[in-house]
């Protein structure tokens, strides 16, 4: 039995040596460093599944319960993007309605695009500060912002449609 121990502590004394003398080329440790610094979820978030690349979405677990009310309690021009939005409508896109990201609930979200699509309405209009530093700040994750005005989707629907159609196809 102790012979058995000294040889697993050797071979085990010997990996450790040889495990130092591996050269690591400069940019591997860089990106060694890069990954065992402190990120925010939502930086180190994205992750590769069997359909390709997708992304997750941290948020504060208390908001999911008001998103639910938001979604019961849609706007008009809400539900009319809704209609076009859904099932994969757009271009095969999966959008998400009041879905809760970080501390924020946005309108609509396709995460395979990190596309935020928002409708102002006129109460934006005294929120134009606090919206501005939380696009901000989800852009800095590296989402992507589209906002059109409540009025604007009531009355140029298919305008609004062709806008995001075209940002889709640009950025896809």
């Amino acid at each position: 039995m102790v012979l058995h121990r000294r040889r697993t502590t050797r071979l085990k004394a010997e990996i450790r040596e040889n495990l130092c003398l591996i050269e690591i080329p400069r940019h591997l440790l860089d990106v060694l460093n890069e990954r065992t610094q402190k990120k925010s979820p939502l930086e180190r978030g994205a992750r590769v599944s069997g359909r390709g690349v997708s992304l997750r979405v941290y948020y504060n677990p208390k908001l999911k319960t008001l998103a639910r009310k938001l979604r019961k309690n849609s706007t008009l021009s809400e539900v009319l993007l809704w209609q076009r939005l859904k099932n994969k409508q757009m271009l095969g896109c999966d959008f998400h309605r009041q879905k809760p990201i970080e501390e924020y609930i946005v309108d609509f979200f396709c995460s395979r695009l990190k596309l935020i699509i928002e409708i102002d309405g006129e109460s934006h209009v005294e929120k134009f500060e606090e919206d501005r530093k939380r696009q901000a700040r989800l852009e800095s994750l590296g989402f992507y912002f589209l906002r059109f005005w409540d009025s604007e989707v009531k009355n140029n629907l298919e305008g609004v449609l062709l806008s995001i159609k075209e940002w889709i196809e640009k950025n896809k």
